[in-house]
Order: C-alpha cells, then sequence, then structure tokens
C-alpha cells in the first residue's frame, strides 16, 4: 500500500524528480542501459550456441527489470536471471493495489490512511510485504550511496565535476544525491511582478527513495 502524495507535497516531490529527468541527465544514465542490452545480447547467444529453444519473453523481462534495478534500485552491475530485485519487482507490480489492505483503504479512506497504512509499514518485513521489502532495499542503497559520496569530497575537490561525471556510470540515486547537495532555492512571484522571494529547500532522505520508488 502506498501513500499517495496531494499539493504542495507532490508538487515539492515532482519539483525535486523532475530535473532527474532532462535530456542531459538521461544522456548521462544511457551507458548504463546499453551495457545491459549488451549483456543481455550476449546471453542471448550462448543460448543459441548451446542449441536450447529461447523464451525471448523471459529474456526481456530479465533485461527491463535489470535496467530498472541498475538505475533506481542502487545495483551496481548486471545480474540478469541472478538478481532478486528482478523477483522482487515483479511481486511488487503484482501486489500493488491488489491486497486486502489497499481493497479496504479504497472503501474506508480514513480507515486506511489511520489505521492500515501504519500497520503495514509496521509488519511489512514480517508478512513479507514485496512494498516494505523493495522500499527497505531502496533506502539501504540511497544511505550507502550518500556514504560513499560523502567519501569521495577531497577526490571532487581535485577533479572537476565534468571530468569526474564522465569517469563513472550515473544511475537515479546520483542524480537525486545531485540534487540534494545542491543550494536549491524556488522564485516566487504574483502576476504584477512587484512580490519576489526566494525559499530555500533542502531535500530530506524520504523525498529521494519516494521517486526512485
Amino acid at each position: 500500500m502506498r501513500n499517495i502524495q496531494f499539493g504542495k507535497r507532490w508538487k515539492r516531490l515532482r519539483s525535486i524528480a523532475n530535473p532527474a529527468f532532462s535530456v542531459s541527465n538521461l544522456k548521462r544514465i544511457m551507458p548504463i542501459i546499453e551495457d545491459s542490452i549488451k549483456i543481455n545480447i550476449n546471453l542471448l547467444k550462448e543460448a543459441k550456441s548451446s542449441g536450447k529453444c529461447v523464451d525471448l519473453h523471459e529474456y526481456f523481462v530479465e533485461l527491463a527489470f535489470d535496467i530498472i534495478a541498475r538505475i533506481a534500485m542502487g545495483q551496481r552491475d548486471s545480474k540478469q536471471f541472478k538478481s532478486e530485485y528482478c523477483q522482487i519487482a515483479v511481486d511488487t507490480f503484482a501486489y500493488v493495489n491488489n491486497n486486502i489492505f489497499d481493497y479496504i483503504s479504497f472503501i474506508f479512506p480514513w480507515i486506511g490512511e489511520n489505521i492500515l497504512e501504519p500497520f503495514v509499514r509496521a509488519t511489512g518485513k514480517i508478512r513479507g510485504d514485496p512494498n516494505m521489502i523493495l522500499i527497505d532495499k531502496l533506502a539501504k542503497a540511497v544511505k550507502q550511496r550518500k556514504e560513499e559520496r560523502m567519501k569521495k569530497i577531497e577526490r571532487q575537490e581535485e577533479e572537476n565535476e565534468e571530468n569526474l561525471n564522465n569517469k563513472i556510470w550515473v544511475d537515479f540515486i546520483d542524480l537525486f544525491l545531485e540534487s540534494e547537495a545542491e543550494n536549491n532555492e524556488i522564485d516566487f512571484k504574483i502576476s504584477n511582478g512587484t512580490y519576489n522571494k526566494k525559499e530555500k529547500v533542502h531535500t530530506v532522505f524520504t523525498e529521494i527513495v519516494g521517486p526512485l520508488y
């Protein structure tokens, strides 16, 4: 069960996520996608050379979830047919809006928000809830990447950011952490242009995990 965001909260999450989907940032993610595709092609060639019948759908599913795991879940290398993320992601898609907690929440929103939501979050791991398991793994991946990023501060001072970005593969976690590191300011204006106010926006940990999920 997911907590759907509305109003100012949704606008804030959208403002955090939007820069990650710019053309320039999407180009930075392409090397990961291309690498997964090359590995998938090699796996298909190996299967063909062995004389086995190949289920292309199975390979395409592995490719799709391998890319998702690498660009949004913190998985470092391609692990097609070996990744735990693939099955967790499949289970999550099948589980969302298709369980008793969501059914009750749709009928009785107050009960869903005030009773079921806390219960689902508190007991997710015990029940084997794929949603909660996936969110927990994302949170750990973001925390680990954030710690690694802090350790690279001295190195970033020695090398300019452009050269550093060209040396490593970048995923969405990196892009959201870059957004967090920036001193973001939002410019508010009224229609006649006489009111102008800048407000600093600091991204919090949950606002990085949320868009990734």
